[in-house]
């Protein structure tokens, strides 16, 4: 029944993404850089979206579909690694052992790219859409693809691979030792095989016109002007209460380790918070915006914030009882890079326009966006957290930012939210 419903989400939902590549909004997307994405040992929800200017690599980890302009790497110790939709890329895509693609794999890189097959499966690993590449494709022994390949190179299948849909390649086709097609066969260059191959279908020479999905990229908001003040905001200096926040307007360093924030507009010149840091943010009366001139940076040894969220103006639970759609209305902007470390939470948006985001062990109830890196520090393990204590809810529920700062107004639009099946858990309230 599970694997039932999710086909048919599938079904919904793959060609409305997959069909028009490049008209998808950055909205849409979980995480998105302009540079290199990392993820490492990351469960997704909601339905956002991968993204990348360049290479993605996806490590240990279940996200949704994934757009690249570059390569597409499906990677980790065997097993553990699943993408619920579409890869979508302008480079390679390497699929590595025992690892599940839900969706289909499109790769617009052409033969000779890199040494080797430019879409490759090694091994037990499972495509449950297509394959269409105008490079060489290679699938590993006892993987599976249950639709059709489709390649402009060579298509090679060595041994125990079962095809569900046709292979068509306007290069050679090998078929290895038992190997099963249940539709047609059609070459253009060559053909070979080994013991025990059944074709279902036909099996001809000819030509064949593969065309690919491609990914143009999304264009991030610009940038806004940030107007920070001066001073130093230590500890008690940012609000004492959910009752007493720290009011909007213009500072200068952050350095409390206890923040109060309201609906409003806040401007910093950075954000440095060396001790495990504790952040209200009460939505009780509508969005916050945090304006970032420099770096925000939360790190600490042990773990470096907690977001706590107020609904009413009165009380405060934790981030993970908080309702998700409340992200929406929290939108950080920083100008230097984001920084957060061990164990720590987000709750809202994130934009880097100018550098990156890097966090190690960031449990996120929102999205990411930079126009740098996503994890691109070699110092910190990466944007990971497995699932906290065995439990079962995700670590990162993507919320599309549903209230996005005008440049240079402040003033805050409205995008509309995607659709989320959202849910209530029971709350532990904090006074």
């Amino acid at each position: 029944m599970r694997l039932a419903l999710v086909l048919a989400f599938l079904a919904l939902t793959h060609g409305a993404v997959s069909a028009s590549a490049t008209s998808l909004h950055f909205s849409q997307f979980a995480i998105y850089g302009e540079q290199t994405v990392d993820m490492d040992n990351r469960q997704m929800s909601g339905g956002g979206h991968v993204g990348a200017d360049a290479d993605i690599e996806v490590e240990m980890s279940e996200v949704f579909s994934v757009y690249s302009s570059g390569d597409v790497a499906i990677t980790g110790a065997i097993g553990g690694t699943a993408v619920n939709g579409d890869i979508t890329a302008n480079g390679t895509v390497l699929v590595e052992q025992n690892h599940h693609v839900w969706g289909s794999i499109y790769s617009s890189a052409p033969p000779g790219t890199q040494p080797g097959p430019e879409v490759s499966a090694p091994a037990t690993s499972t495509i449950s859409g297509n394959v269409m590449a105008l490079g060489d494709v290679a699938l590993g022994f006892d993987s599976s693809l249950d639709g059709s390949l489709e390649t402009e190179g060579d298509a090679t299948l060595p041994l125990n691979v079962a095809v569900g849909g046709n292979i068509l390649a306007n290069g050679t086709v090998a078929l290895g030792n038992n190997v099963g097609v249940d539709g047609n066969v059609v070459y253009g260059t060559g053909y070979s095989e080994g013991t025990n191959v059944e074709i279902d279908g036909s099996l001809s020479q000819g030509a064949t016109t593969v065309s690919p999905p491609t990914f143009n990229g999304v264009a991030l908001p610009a940038a806004q002007p940030i107007f920070a003040g001066s001073g130093t905001l230590s500890d008690g200096d940012a609000g004492t209460g959910i009752g007493s926040p720290l009011a909007p307007g213009a500072y200068g360093i952050l350095e409390a380790d206890e923040i109060y924030l309201t609906a409003g507009t806040y401007s910093f010149s950075e954000i440095d918070v060396s001790a495990r840091a504790e952040l209200y943010l009460d939505l009780s009366q509508g969005a916050i915006q945090i304006l970032v001139e420099g770096d925000v940076s939360f790190l600490n040894s042990v773990r470096s914030l907690e977001v706590l969220i107020s609904e009413d103006g009165v009380s405060a639970e934790e981030m993970e009882d908080a309702t998700e759609s409340l992200a929406s209305l929290v939108w950080l902007e920083t100008h230097g890079t984001f920084r957060i470390g061990n164990s720590s939470d987000w709750f809202g948006s994130v934009y880097a326009p100018y550098q990156g985001i890097d966090a190690n062990r960031l449990s996120v109830v929102g999205a990411l966006y930079a126009g740098g890196h996503i994890d691109g520090d070699p110092n910190l393990a990466g944007i990971s957290l497995p699932i906290a204590g065995g439990g079962t809810d995700p670590t990162h529920v993507f919320v599309a930012p549903a209230y996005v700062p005008e440049p240079g107004t402040g003033a805050l639009l409205g995008f509309g939210l995607v659709a989320l099946g959202l849910r209530r858990r029971t709350s532990r309230l904090r006074a």
